[in-house]
């Protein structure tokens, strides 16, 4: 049990007033009012968070695929990326696949697709998960003999997973080097069909991650931390202070009634003279933007409501 000395409440913009920019930020503190004696310790317990999501959900996190084909007996691997937009439906994904796997076929073997749409795709039910599977058929060129569709790891870092299989319901390769298949794809003489193994989804970002440089005694696993070097089944010290659901035009978390159950870290640091916070995906890869501007004009700002208690140690 620990009995608490004093509570005081810090209330966090990051659209001014901070070092940084709107999603990587510090702020200093006064270091009188944030020492604690040695057998004192500060808790930190998110009250709120608020933020705009204003970024699309097809974006630099999940919008990297590899077509690997065979044309007239040469070998291509072309990294191809879908459209950053948010899609009303999974019929619109679907197409903007189609369409970017059809040009690259197009582009490569030199001869038009033999289809007046260049591909066609199957209808969807979206409420019966099994319809809610990529379809697409269409006719290639003979010089096509092999065709695949793979999903890496971010390009130039291996640890780093890109989210693009999550949307086309693919499977991923573990390292840049696998083959394992993205899709179920056959190539029978010039008909090629392209299927996913699982359901589609529209968006593979569910919560806006808020992190601290605080030393805590909370703790995660790998997948909370892709830069580990490898992903090892033991936990690793977090530096997660919160997450917070996202909606249509914003993330937000709001536990203003907590009596200290919601998401708190006690801090082993006896002293503090700044505190230093990012806003990230699940993975530790920062949130999307649209230009380097938008983080430091633009609003991707966070609104923070934190309650520090000093607590003495029993």
């Amino acid at each position: 049990m620990s009995d608490v000395i004093y509570t005081r409440n810090l209330y966090l913009d990051s659209s001014s007033g901070v070092k940084g920019n709107g999603r990587d930020f510090e702020v200093y503190v006064p270091s009188h009012g944030f020492t604690v004696k040695e057998n004192e310790y500060m808790r930190f317990t998110i009250q709120s968070m608020l933020g705009y999501k204003n970024w699309t959900n097809i974006n630099e996190t999940n919008d990297r695929f590899v077509l690997k084909m065979t044309v007239n007996g040469v070998q291509y691997s072309d990294a191809l990326t879908l459209t950053h937009t948010n899609h009303p439906n999974i019929e619109t994904l679907a197409d903007d696949f189609g369409n970017k796997i059809t040009a690259q076929i197009l582009a490569r073997a030199g001869a038009a697709v033999q289809n007046a749409q260049n591909f066609t795709r199957s209808e969807y039910d979206v409420d019966n998960p099994n319809d809610k599977k990529l379809n697409l058929s269409m006719t290639v060129p003979a010089s096509v003999t092999a065709l695949d569709v793979l999903f890496y790891r971010v390009a130039g870092n291996v640890n780093n997973l890109h989210d693009t299989h999550t949307l086309l319901g693919g499977r991923v390769n573990e390292t840049a080097a696998g083959n394992t298949s993205g899709l179920n794809i056959a190539l029978n003489g010039q008909a090629l069909t392209v299927a996913s193994f699982y359901p589609m989804q529209r968006t593979s970002m569910t919560h806006v991650y808020l992190r601290s440089s605080l030393i805590t005694d909370n703790y995660q696993n790998h997948h909370f931390d892709m830069g580990a070097a490898k992903h090892d089944n033991y936990l690793i010290q977090s530096t997660v202070l919160c997450k917070a659901p996202i909606h249509d035009d914003f993330f937000s978390y709001d536990d203003m009634n907590s009596s200290g159950t919601g998401f708190l870290v006690n801090a082993q640091q006896k002293s503090l003279t700044y505190m230093q916070f990012s806003l990230t995906t699940d993975k530790d890869l920062p949130l999307p933007i649209s230009d380097n501007q938008q983080p430091v004009s633009g609003n991707t700002s966070v609104q923070i409501v934190v309650r520090m208690d000093v607590l003495r140690a029993q």
